[in-house]
């Protein structure tokens, strides 16, 4: 209870400070596990749709997954039943429910004036997708969450434009997002737009405000929590200073495709629904004859990424990924995740024949090298056991490999991308993974980090590439040179 008789939520200053700001944009951004989330944005959610007569709050996340799972989540499981249980007149009027035709997540409350206030979820997959999904709604509250995955600044004043909520007065619309401080550091485009607050900065964003979070601002946080952030981080400067410190630093230890890769272009479909039977992905084109798996088969990891090559009217080789089969850091026998691979196939055939009635589909498996090696506790190789689990039908043909041709493939896949040669289905989140953070290792040596894991899955789609056009994957980088020892004059 307040000085004055009032209950409000049990938070830190921090968190406080958020709760009574009613600045019209506010970012809230720093370290992991501070609380910014939990119990600064979504405390503000709360109050909004208790003092707001028809509030409706609008939460926005780049997919249902990473919002549903996260924000949402604090707000409903957590948050709101403190809200509810206070004894101060809140009640949840309308359970969480989701529509029929747009699937997006709904909750209803009592709010201080009798009235309903609803609170939504979405999400935006593409930036670009932001006026034509939201210009017709109206909110009095949008949050923003995890705002440093979105690209574009536009996003933020497009959905400015939509707090309009009829009868809510002007100066109780809000904008909210939240974040860690993101890898570009100070040249993301949030920097200037709600952090940098020195004077000349034309860009920053007027009503606003930027409340930082560090750890010493969670009290709540359990120590072991607090130094298993610090160990999970300590190897990487960088990330301790982003994730632990909350600070805006760039780690310039950039991704390979950073400079090719666009997500906007290069993966195709929409996944954003929680019903899988309504996600958009790619799929074979009729006339398909030939479908193609590349496989990197490890002792614990296991990876297969299935495409398809066709033909562009220039005869350029175009790629489209289309499904994956994963198993990283958990125990899967290798019979076991053939079976799992089985599945994929025998679905793809059966969609091949139910859509087009094609009778028979070709396959090309391809694998790292070392699938052929004799393993002497099996007795027999890793491809002859895929083989014989698969009923004799994956024969896997080993991927040539070299001195530097993991450098190859890596330019490979840059000149894929490029000109616009290789697709990605949205729901192929592990290779979408390796075209967005598959770095260098520390050592000279390591044209790969071994640390990562999307490694795996950028070795088994890069194995197949490379062999299906493998006279560009002995296309050079710069021309060739030797000492010339004397120049002879004609």
């Amino acid at each position: 209870m307040t000085e004055d008789g009032k209950w409000m939520p049990l938070i830190p200053p921090a968190a406080l400070s958020v709760f009574n700001d009613y600045s019209r944009v506010i970012l809230c951004c720093g370290a992991r596990k501070s609380g910014k989330t939990m119990s600064a944005v979504c405390n503000r959610i709360m109050r909004h749709a208790w003092e707001v007569d028809g509030a409706v709050v609008g939460i926005i996340g780049k997919t249902v997954r990473n919002a549903g799972g996260g924000i949402w989540q604090d707000l409903v499981r957590f948050c709101m039943p403190g809200w509810v249980e206070a004894g101060i007149g809140m009640s949840v009027t309308q359970i969480e429910k989701i529509t029929s035709d747009s699937h997006m997540r709904y909750i209803r409350v009592m709010n201080m004036h009798g009235s309903n206030s609803e609170i939504q979820l979405h999400s935006l997959d593409h930036d670009k997708d932001v006026e034509k999904k939201f210009k017709s709604m109206r909110f009095s509250m949008i949050v923003i969450s995890e705002v440093d995955q979105f690209g574009q600044r536009s996003v933020l004043d497009i959905l400015l434009d939509q707090l309009r909520m009829v009868g809510v007065p002007y100066e109780m619309h809000q904008l909210i997002c939240d974040c860690n401080p993101p890898e570009e550091g100070k040249d993301h485009w949030l920097y200037d737009c709600l952090v940098n607050r020195h004077e000349g900065n034309k860009q920053l964003m007027p009503e606003s405000a930027y409340h930082h979070f560090t750890l010493d601002d969670n009290p709540f946080l359990h120590p072991l929590e607090l130094e298993n952030l610090k160990t999970k981080y300590g190897y990487d400067p960088v990330k301790y200073q982003r994730f632990v410190e909350g600070r805006w630093v760039k780690d310039m230890t950039a991704g390979h495709f950073d400079q090719f890769f666009s997500f906007h272009v290069h993966v195709v479909g929409d996944t954003s629904s929680p019903n899988p039977a309504e996600h958009e992905v790619i799929v074979p084109p009729e006339g398909t004859t030939t479908l193609i798996t590349g496989s990197d088969i490890g002792d614990v990891n296991h990876a297969t990424t299935f495409m398809l090559a066709r033909s562009t009217p220039s005869r350029d080789v175009v790629f489209d990924i289309f499904d994956e089969v994963v198993s990283i850091a958990r125990p899967v026998s290798l019979r076991e995740f053939a079976g799992m691979l089985m599945e994929r196939i025998l679905y793809w055939e059966k969609f091949m024949k139910d859509t087009y009635r094609s009778e028979r589909v070709m396959w090309r498996h391809w694998a790292d090298s070392s699938v052929m090696n004799y393993k002497a506790g099996a007795d027999r190789s890793d491809a002859m056991t895929i083989y014989q689990a698969s009923d004799n039908k994956i024969v896997m043909m080993s991927a040539k490999k070299g001195p530097g041709s993991i450098k190859q493939r890596i330019n490979l896949v840059k000149r894929l991308l490029h000109g616009n040669r290789l697709y990605v289905s949205a729901n192929c989140t592990n290779t979408v993974d390796w075209l967005r953070h598959l770095k260098k290792g520390k050592a000279a040596n390591q044209p790969v980090n071994p640390d990562q894991d999307c490694r795996h899955c950028f070795d088994s789609g890069s194995y197949a590439i490379a062999q299906e056009i493998p006279i560009e994957m002995e296309m050079r980088e710069l021309p060739q040179t030797a000492k010339a020892e004397e120049f002879v004059m004609v």
